[in-house]
């Protein structure tokens, strides 16, 4: 029974996959910004370069971007593209978890409730598996690595290849030493020769890519994806959330905790390096999950740990019977109930037509505005337009909301110079955009409203999309 409740959540993440795949507009609204990059490296441009009122890159090294636009090669310019490098990775880690965990323990069934496990808690983090951006790439590179390195080859080929895998998954996402470092200490302890190359390899690779990539960027990767993120504020205060979240997976939890305890009880060596991979992957979670902008996504970590905990548990306890045969019903029927707790209508994550009409209507709006526009949290959209993109505003304020440098302090009043210059002809802002005072002290006023419904909200993720259209307010006294 819990092999089917399984299968039916893979079959979920598939369909979900499938429908969402072309949608023209945002599933996510951090999805445009990573569309606007990737539109850069294919048109040649740099990422990492000074900000402007223009552009603003996000805080993330380049792979995805680059995996991206090699993408649009094949499927055009589109959100597609990006979403296609998802999906193809997650789809990558489901297959090397199964065949992982069957390894592990001598059962395909543990192997496949482990892809299944990660298939349905994905939810948990806002279904974030095809999603346009770099978390399920980040996490494929790094599963990828941990499985070649399981490879007992003739020589140091595989630990030098695991080595390449985890350099890469650092150049998509810096928390990969964080997720690293329990597995790392451990197998250069146990492994000792095997586990040096990997580390030495890991290090030194990632060292090299990101000094060149400096270097090419006059020192702007180094800023935006280094200097800035030390600047956010982590509030211990928040610390409990990450287990409140999780509290969900305490039935796969408690399988992969009673197989760990029981297969360690006969053969320690096997559990001591699949459970620093789980440590690295859940606190890289819980380290995230501290910093107030931090959304529930960067739960997909921890939700992979805990699917292979689950998976390896339930093998483990299964190659216990018969005298274990207690334990493996108790098992099964724990995974069957964490996968009833995990079963959710999926056509809540799948944009319906409405919501395709609602952008196509505001996109010919957008056409028919003389001028200039500027589009807060939805650039693309100008782009789409027509018009020349703007800068995110989550860039934007990842730069002015925090201690200003004169790098930060020189954008600010860019933008402010740009508001009260008028270099807009039209603002489009969301309800809850941080620019709303700003453009009316610049003498904006609201002209419209853009939705009336409930269409044209983003499926998952911070739940924002274009409300108000603002526009320079008429001067009597120019006009006499």
């Amino acid at each position: 029974m819990a092999v089917v409740l399984g299968a039916l959540h893979l079959a979920i993440v598939v369909v979900i996959a499938s429908l969402r795949l072309a949608y023209p507009f945002e599933l996510d609204w951090f999805e445009g910004p990573l569309l606007e990059q990737t539109l850069r490296v294919r048109e040649g441009l740099p990422l990492y370069v000074a900000p402007s009122v223009s552009y603003v890159p996000l805080v993330y090294p380049p792979l995805f971007n680059y995996a991206a636009a090699a993408m649009m090669a094949l499927v055009g310019p589109g959100f597609a593209a990006l979403r296609a490098v998802s999906a193809l990775a997650a789809a990558a880690t489901l297959v090397m978890i199964g065949i992982f965990v069957a390894r592990e323990t001598g059962r395909r069934s543990a192997g496949l409730l482990a892809a299944a496990l990660y298939a349905a808690g994905q939810h948990l983090a806002e279904s974030w598996l095809d999603i346009g951006r770099s978390d399920s790439l980040f996490l494929a590179l790094l599963i990828a690595g941990v499985f070649v390195f399981r490879m007992r080859t003739q020589g140091l080929a595989a630990p030098f290849a695991a080595g390449v895998l985890w350099a890469l998954a650092f150049l998509t996402k810096q928390s990969a030493p964080v997720v690293l470092t329990p597995l790392l200490l451990w197998l250069v302890v146990r492994e000792r020769m095997r586990g040096w190359v990997a580390v030495a390899t890991f290090a030194a690779l990632s060292a090299v890519a990101a000094l060149w990539i400096d270097a090419a960027s006059g020192g702007w990767f180094r800023y935006y994806s280094f200097t800035l993120p030390r600047k956010f504020h982590a509030d211990l205060a928040l610390s409990g959330r990450f287990f409140v979240e999780m509290a969900p997976l305490i039935p796969a939890l408690a399988v992969g905790a009673v197989g760990a305890w029981a297969r360690f009880r006969t053969r320690a060596a096997d559990v001591g390096s699949n459970v620093a991979l789980v440590l690295g992957l859940a606190f890289s979670s819980w380290q995230l999950r501290i910093y107030p902008g931090a959304g529930e996504n960067v739960l997909l970590a921890a939700t992979l740990g805990v699917a292979i905990a689950a998976g390896l548990g339930y093998g483990w306890i299964a190659a216990l019977a018969p005298a274990w045969r207690l334990g493996r019903i108790a098992a099964t029927l724990a995974l069957c109930a964490q996968f009833l707790v995990l079963l959710r209508n999926p056509l809540s994550e799948v944009p319906r037509p409405e919501d395709r009409s609602a952008g196509e209507a505001l996109v010919r709006r957008l056409e028919s505005s003389p001028g200039s526009v500027f589009v807060s949290s939805h650039p693309y959209l100008a782009r789409r337009a027509g018009k020349q993109p703007n800068v995110h505003i989550a860039p934007l304020m990842d730069m002015a909301r925090m201690p200003r440098d004169s790098i930060q302090a020189g954008l600010w009043q860019a933008i402010r110079d740009s508001l009260q210059t008028r270099a807009w002809s039209v603002l489009v802002l969301d309800q809850r955009d941080w620019l709303i005072e700003e453009a009316r002290a610049a003498g904006y006023q609201e002209i419209a409203l853009v939705f009336e419904g409930d269409e044209f909200w983003p499926v998952t993720g911070y739940r924002t999309r274009p409300e108000w259209v603002f526009a320079p307010e008429v001067d009597s006294t120019r006009s006499r």
